[in-house]
């Protein structure tokens, strides 16, 4: 019982409600560090009005905001929260694999920089999850991530999804 799955997918249910007025804002983008504070600051006012607006229970939007705040406000030791960010990074990569990039030539400075950054956030959540996960939790993360490498394999970036592989059971030894 590693994780809570009822806090996940409560987490699962919030975590882009904001969006719906701020838009979504991702990463591949230029200027994605210039705007990102503006914009999340935005997507959190979004969110609170939305909130406030249309859930009139104070215990049911307790627990909205709380899991809200909880995936917005990570902590690095929740691993439910950082399960949910994993989720939600996985989401968003293999849909783009599929719909933005499939079957599109791409130059390959572009399409590299989208693999390393697609590799590096999955790092940034599975990492952290696989240091503290034990057992059986920990082989099926490790597994799950090298499933999400392997995709990369598959496009024609063999050799960073080897050294991505590399990488992620460097950090098991």
């Amino acid at each position: 019982n590693f994780f809570d799955w009822d806090s996940i997918a409560d987490m699962i249910d919030v975590h882009d409600l904001g969006e719906l007025i701020s838009g979504d804002l991702v990463r591949s983008r230029k200027d994605y560090q210039e705007v990102r504070g503006n914009h999340k600051s935005r997507e959190r006012n979004g969110f609170n009005r939305l909130v406030n607006k249309y859930i009139q229970d104070e215990s049911l939007r307790g627990d909205v905001v709380s899991s809200y705040v909880r995936y917005t406000d990570l902590d690095q030791n929740d691993q439910d929260a950082l399960f949910t960010h994993l989720l939600d990074k996985i989401q968003a990569i293999r849909f783009g694999l599929v719909n933005v990039y499939n079957d599109r030539i791409l130059p390959f400075d572009i399409s590299e920089k989208q693999a390393l950054m697609s590799m590096g956030l999955i790092f940034e959540f599975a990492g952290p999850l696989i240091q503290i996960a034990k057992g059986d939790v920990k082989r099926e993360l490790l597994a799950l991530t090298q499933v999400e490498i392997g995709r990369y394999r598959r496009s024609g970036f063999t050799l960073l999804a080897e050294e991505a592989r590399a990488r992620l059971f460097k950090r098991e030894s």
